[in-house]
C-alpha cells in the first residue's frame, strides 16, 4: 500500500538533515520529512515584524509580548515571532498560523473556547530558554492540525492537547525536548477531552542527550482525563542517542498504555514506524505498564539499526536474510 509521505506538499527547501539514516542498516521505503524533503518555512520567505500586524481580530499587546487572536478566520502568514507568543482566545474559530518563527520559547496557546486551529510550516526553537512548557498547547475542541513544522529545544513538552477533537500531527521534523532539569518529554501530551480518530504520522523525532527524561510519542489519557479512540501512529522514524556516559535520552521511545481496564482504555493501532535506540538510548520501544494489550494493535515496527521488528511487549521479531536467487 502507498503512504502518503507528506513530499507532495512539503515547503520549497534543502531538508535539513539529509545523512541523517546513512549509517542504518534500514531505513522507510518512504520519503522522510527532514531527510528527504524539507519542512518548516519555505525557503526565500521574508519575515515581518508582529509590530506591523493589522489583520481584523487580532491585536498586539506590547506590555505581554503577545499576539491575541479574537476574531474568526483569521490568518497569521510569515511573521517572527521572537519573543512574542500567539495566544487564540476569545471564541476564536478557524485559526491558522503558517511560515512563521517562533523563538526563545515562543509559542501558540489555544485556551478552552476555541475551535479548529491548523499550525503549518513554522520553525519553533527554544534557543536555551528553560521557562516555558510546550511550544504548541491546543486547549479548544474541533480540528488541531500541526504539519510540516520544525522544532527544536523545547524545555519540555512539544504539544500538549485539551478539549478533545480531531488531530493531525505529521510531516514535522522534531528535535530534542525536556531540556530543562526536571521537565518530563513528550513530543505529543493528551491531557483531557475525547480524540476520535486522531493521526501521529510521518514525522521525524530525533532525541539527543538532554537534561530530562520521558517519552517520545505519548498517546496515554486514561491517567489524566482523555479518551483517545482509534489513534494511528504510523510511519513516524525516531531516533534516541544514548547520553556520553550511556545513560537513556528518552525512557521509551512510545508510549500508548491503554489503560487499567477496558472500559478506559485507549484504542488503536502502531505500525510502520521505524526506530533507533542501539546504545541505549531508550530501555524500550513501548512504555510497557499498565497495558491492555488487546486495545492496541502493532504491526511492521522496525529497529532501523538491526531489521528486526519490534512488537508492543517489546519482544522481537529477527530479521530474516533471504539469499538472492541466481538470474533466469
Amino acid at each position: 500500500m502507498a503512504v502518503n509521505d507528506g513530499s507532495a506538499n512539503a515547503p520549497i527547501g534543502s531538508p535539513q538533515l539529509p545523512h541523517l539514516l546513512d549509517s542504518y542498516l534500514t531505513r522507510p521505503s518512504w520519503e522522510v520529512a527532514g531527510v528527504d524533503y524539507a519542512v518548516g518555512i519555505p525557503s526565500g520567505t521574508v519575515l515581518k515584524n508582529p509590530l506591523s500586524l493589522n489583520v481584523s481580530g487580532v491585536s498586539v499587546d506590547t506590555t505581554n509580548h503577545l499576539i491575541r487572536v479574537t476574531g474568526n478566520n483569521v490568518t497569521l502568514d510569515g511573521y517572527d515571532f521572537t519573543g512574542w507568543s500567539v495566544y487564540i482566545t476569545g471564541g476564536a474559530r478557524n485559526t491558522t498560523v503558517k511560515n512563521s518563527y517562533f523563538y526563545g520559547g515562543a509559542g501558540i496557546y489555544a485556551d478552552p473556547s476555541t475551535a479548529n486551529v491548523s499550525v503549518l510550516y513554522n520553525k519553533f526553537d527554544g534557543g536555551g530558554a528553560t521557562d516555558f512548557w510546550s511550544f504548541i498547547t491546543l486547549s479548544g475542541t474541533g480540528s488541531k492540525t500541526v504539519d510540516y513544522n520544525w522544532m527544536q529545544n523545547s524545555a519540555q513538552h512539544f504539544l500538549e492537547l485539551n478539549g478533545g477533537g480531531a488531530l493531525n500531527y505529521s510531516y514535522n521534523l522534531i528535535m530534542n525536548g525536556g531540556t530543562a532539569d526536571g521537565a518530563h518529554l513528550n513530543v505529543s501530551q493528551f491531557e483531557s477531552g475525547t480524540y476520535n480518530n486522531p493521526v501521529i504520522s510521518n514525522n521525524t523525532i530525533v532525541q539527543t542527550p538532554q537534561a530530562a527524561g520521558g517519552e517520545l510519542i505519548q498517546v496515554s489519557g486514561w491517567n489524566v482525563g482523555a479518551v483517545i479512540t482509534n489513534a494511528l501512529i504510523a510511519n513516524n522514524t525516531m531516533i534516541a542517542v544514548p547520553t556520553s556516559a550511556g545513560d537513556p535520552s528518552v525512557s521509551y521511545m512510545i508510549d500508548v498504555e491503554s489503560g487499567p481496564t477496558l472500559s478506559t482504555a485507549t484504542t488503536g493501532t502502531v505500525q510502520n514506524n521505524y526506530v533507533a535506540y542501539a546504545g541505549g538510548g531508550a530501555y524500550g520501544f513501548n512504555y510497557p505498564l499498565g497495558v491492555n494489550a488487546g486495545n492496541i494493535k502493532f504491526s511492521g515496527n522496525i529497529d532501523m539499526s538491526t531489521g528486526d521488528t519490534i512488537n508492543g511487549d517489546n519482544t522481537r521479531r529477527k530479521r530474516r536474510l533471504h539469499r538472492a536467487l541466481p538470474p533466469p
